[in-house]
């Protein structure tokens, strides 16, 4: 079936909160070669946390468009993230393969208040090392919730589609990366401590990256959508205008003229960005002192927040890192007309499998 995967096309599919995107792809080696790419609204009260809360919904909207493009494809990953996704890095004895999965669950059951049976559970060995005379092994574990899972599996069988892999988006950024390590036409070396910023609509997610890996992983409940329901409310408009406003106004590079709707708008923005900035650098600070002050030498954002006026000189500055929006990848090959393939980073990096 591998070999399958990568001789014909996949879809691959981001479920969020706000959209939907869709990468009609087919993986040639390392290079992914993607054939259509569109994103669709989320349809209102299908989708909360991660979870697909009504399936026919989705299935209606997924469908359509699909039929739409006329895509044939029929095999399917998916990605998406939540706050009831589990990932941490946990220190345990050394053992063979099915042994730690059994001191995984232990440990996973002991320290977070969940019942292993209702979650699927996988891990990967990061390192292994002596401490005081014994053996002992540095996991990622990753656990997701299995009422999740149910729903991804329900929606391909109302689409009639074979399902390969659900994965989660810290995942997806990390393969993506490492299958080329080569960002903005610059070269990185898996050594170094990178940052990836996915700045979505009701979440932002910041994944430090290092030696193929992902090192850290945190949500924060702060999406570019804050700044749309300010707008809003501020300016008596609907969520809709106070968006238009935002992408078309919104520049938090520029001080605009004092008392005008620019200005109040910026404010809004760089409220929102302060804060988003403030969660971020709590979080820098608390990797480097669980990391023996490891450093983090650089910053990439994507996602639909980060396409704001503006925000990566505002983020360097705030942060004093180098804060870079990500605009190409070498791995990742598109026609010319698909110039927004940057929000689908997710839906690339999931189909790759390794």
């Amino acid at each position: 079936m591998l070999k399958d995967m990568f001789t014909s096309n996949i879809l691959s599919i981001d479920v969020g909160a706000k959209n939907i995107k869709i990468l009609d792809l087919k993986i040639n080696k390392k290079n992914i070669c993607v054939s259509n790419a569109f994103s669709i609204n989320t349809p209102e009260n299908s989708y909360n946390d991660g979870e697909i809360t009504d399936i026919g919904r989705v299935k209606e909207v997924l469908e359509k468009n699909l039929e739409l493009r006329n895509i044939k494809t029929k095999k399917a990953v998916f990605t998406s993230k939540g706050t009831s996704i589990i990932t941490r890095e946990i220190l345990v004895p050394a053992a063979n393969e099915k042994d730690m999965e059994a001191i995984i669950k232990f440990q996973i059951e002991r320290y977070l208040p969940i019942m292993s049976e209702d979650y699927i559970i996988q891990h990967k060995l990061i390192s292994s090392f002596k401490e005081n005379d014994v053996e002992k092994s540095r996991v990622n574990v990753v656990a997701y919730p299995k009422s999740i899972v149910q729903g991804y599996l329900a929606l391909c069988k109302e689409l009639k589609l074979t399902p390969l892999a659900l994965d989660i988006n810290s995942n997806s950024i990390c393969k993506l990366f490492y299958s080329t390590c080569n960002i903005n036409e610059k070269q990185y070396e898996k050594e170094k401590s990178i940052a990836f910023i996915d700045i979505g609509s009701e979440y932002s997610e910041i994944n430090v990256l290092k030696n193929n890996n992902v090192e850290f992983s945190r949500l924060i409940s702060m999406g570019s959508s804050y700044i749309d329901i300010n707008i809003s409310k501020n300016l008596f408009l609907s969520e809709e205008e106070g968006e238009e406003k935002k992408l078309s106004i919104l520049d938090l590079g520029e001080e605009k003229e004092k008392g005008s709707l620019e200005e109040s708008i910026n404010k809004i923005g760089k409220l929102w960005a302060d804060n988003l900035t403030l969660e971020i650098d709590k979080i820098i600070q608390y990797y480097r002192k669980k990391n023996s002050g490891d450093t983090i030498e650089e910053i990439f954002i994507y996602g639909g927040g980060a396409k704001l006026k503006g925000i990566e000189e505002y983020m360097s500055k705030s942060l004093g890192i180098e804060v870079n929006l990500i605009r190409s990848m070498a791995n990742l090959n598109v026609d010319k007309h698909q110039e927004n393939i940057m929000e689908y980073l997710n839906a690339a990096g999931a189909a790759i499998r390794l």
